[in-house]
């Protein structure tokens, strides 16, 4: 009987029925894993992500990753010159559009996300560079469309910070325990973040996959590497080094040595980390 719960709960794959995880016997978030870092899940494991991932979707409409693509468009930003923004769109016609001028040398999409405390800003920094070489950046805020995938990340982050304004406003041992608790982002914490990206990755299903993603967000570049982009780039923010800041199968930049070298520790391969200096813009940095 406990073998059967355990063959029901804990050891089935995490995206039941998912193109991705039919690649292997296992599922995509196990996979990425098990090939990045080496660490192979146990039931437990599964047990946990399963039951996170089932948090994070409950009370929402059940979708296909594999079918769903969000549209959008390309309109030029009303504040940053030589920045293009992409903005829902009710039309699936758009796609075809936003394809078109996607294509060709010096594009590039900077996926951000409206939430923490200055994913924006990072990708701020990494659009003025972008215009500043010549590039043709455009920005994609995930929470932009009003569909499912974008609602689940914005629960998410409102109990995040409703939580975090509880523990600041009790303080003493809560605000400490709530603090301990950021800090334990393991591979766990990876397989979750992987195991939603990979059901949201719909929201950039219809961008060409040739064109590189920036991501200021582990879950933006989580979406992309899952959506088979071939070029993905993580800016990794700074924070205590964990796990879930990586995305696997990305190139994973870092702004300190020393949270270069602590990634090493924790067996980030070198081939997948760069060290690469502070997220700031190009105004302040050739003015300074």
């Amino acid at each position: 009987m406990g073998g059967a719960i355990c063959r029901t709960f804990c050891c089935r794959q995490s995206e039941q029925g998912d193109a991705l995880d039919g690649r292997s016997q296992k599922s995509w978030p196990d996979q990425q894993v098990e090939d990045f870092l080496r660490m192979k899940s146990s039931c437990r494991d599964r047990g946990y992500v399963n039951f996170m991932t089932w948090m994070a979707f409950a009370g929402f409409p059940k979708v296909d990753p594999a079918d769903r693509v969000i549209p959008f468009e390309a309109v030029p930003s009303p504040i940053v010159k030589g920045l293009k923004l992409l903005e829902p769109s009710d039309s699936q016609e758009s796609l075809a559009e936003v394809a078109r001028v996607l294509r060709g040398e010096k594009k590039v999409i900077v996926g951000s996300v409206r939430m923490g405390y200055g994913h924006h800003r990072i990708a701020y920094s990494a659009l003025t560079w972008a215009i500043q070489m010549g590039g043709e950046p455009y920005l994609l805020d995930i929470l932009s469309p009003d569909c499912t995938e974008a609602a689940v990340v914005r629960h998410m982050d409102k109990q995040y910070s409703k939580m975090s304004r509880i523990a600041s406003n009790l303080g003493g041992a809560v605000d400490a325990i709530w603090g301990n608790m950021m800090l334990q982002g393991d591979a766990n914490a990876l397989r979750c973040c992987l195991a939603l990206s990979e059901k949201i990755r719909g929201v950039i299903a219809g961008f060409p996959r040739d064109v590189p993603i920036i991501s200021s967000h582990p879950i933006v570049g989580n979406m992309a590497v899952a959506a088979g982009f071939k070029t993905v780039i993580n800016l990794i923010f700074d924070n205590f080094p964990q796990y879930f800041v990586l995305v696997p199968g990305a190139l994973n930049l870092v702004q300190s040595p020393s949270y270069f070298d602590k990634l090493l520790d924790m067996g980030c391969p070198a081939k997948d980390l760069r060290l690469a200096g502070h997220w700031v813009s190009s105004e302040l940095c050739l003015k300074a």
